[in-house]
């Protein structure tokens, strides 16, 4: 159970364009904050208290949220205990009963297991698949830097990342937070995928929760509405600017060859045509 001086808030992320607000009906039976950090500033809600979120990387939104998810303690000092959860998770029981089933007195951080995969590996094995959640090759290299690094973290159970339970004031929380959120910086903009080498790194083990995070006893997985990842960030990354630089500039040069061989053929036609006519 929370300490009765623990000040308590759940909060979620929502950037402009990537899918519609949802409500959270739970919070008229709770005493606590419900926040939304936002750079939409046309949203209103009856259930969550509206914040402005300046995106820290305004080309970036899916990074630039980041900040606030993984770190919680940059926005939320004057709380002690904070529930993250996705837009389209919905609440089954009060943010203070969740927290007195699933986050012990001396805990740190709670969040489920991957629902699916038991291994880390497995998880950039699919992300690496689905190019419309990530580049493949940032994947890859984020990889091959891990199995360089830490070959043991890939294979630990990875979390899931939309309903995490955090006393994200303690020292040890936030140090592990800050490296989560320069690993999501520097490789793919998949959490899931660098939550355990940032927890290694830092000797930090969160506690695992052994429920499925899509359907479980304090919450479940709603249909998302108007749900637009491109919108949400999917923006072209330095590798792919690069490539389509370089796939530009041959174009030109092969643009560039046959505007001078129709020339030459021109040419040619011309000489012909005035030879015939001296012929003739």
């Amino acid at each position: 159970m929370a300490a009765s001086a623990e000040r308590m808030c759940v909060y979620m992320v929502l950037t402009k364009g990537y899918e519609t607000l949802s409500s959270q009906p739970i919070a008229v039976d709770s005493d606590v904050d419900f926040i939304c950090f936002t750079d939409d500033h046309t949203l209103v809600s009856n259930t969550w208290d509206i914040r402005s979120l300046d995106l820290i990387l305004p080309s970036d939104p899916t990074r630039s949220m980041k900040f606030p998810k993984l770190c919680p303690h940059r926005y939320l000092d004057d709380y002690d205990i904070s529930l993250y959860i996705d837009n389209n998770t919905q609440l089954r029981q009060t943010p203070e009963e969740i927290v007195r089933q699933l986050l012990p007195p001396d805990t740190g951080f709670a969040a489920m297991f991957h629902e699916i995969r038991s291994r880390a590996r497995q998880e950039f094995e699919t992300v690496a698949q689905l190019p419309h959640l990530e580049m493949p090759w940032v994947v890859a290299e984020q990889l091959a830097h891990y199995q360089a690094d830490r070959p043991d973290v890939l294979d630990s159970r990875p979390i899931n990342g939309s309903f995490m339970l955090r006393r994200h004031n303690r020292k040890d929380v936030e140090r592990a937070m800050e490296r989560w959120l320069i690993h999501v910086l520097r490789y793919s903009r998949r959490d899931q995928l660098s939550a355990r080498m940032a927890f290694a790194e830092t000797d930090f083990e969160p506690l695992g929760l052994e429920f499925d995070p899509r359907d479980n006893p304090f919450a479940y997985k709603a249909p998302r509405r108007n749900f637009d990842r491109k919108i949400g960030g999917k923006l072209p990354t330095i590798a792919e600017l690069d490539h389509a630089t370089d796939e530009l500039a041959s174009t030109n040069i092969e643009v560039e060859r046959l505007t001078t061989e129709n020339r030459r053929l021109q040419q040619a036609t011309l000489d012909t045509n005035e030879r015939i006519e001296e012929l003739e």
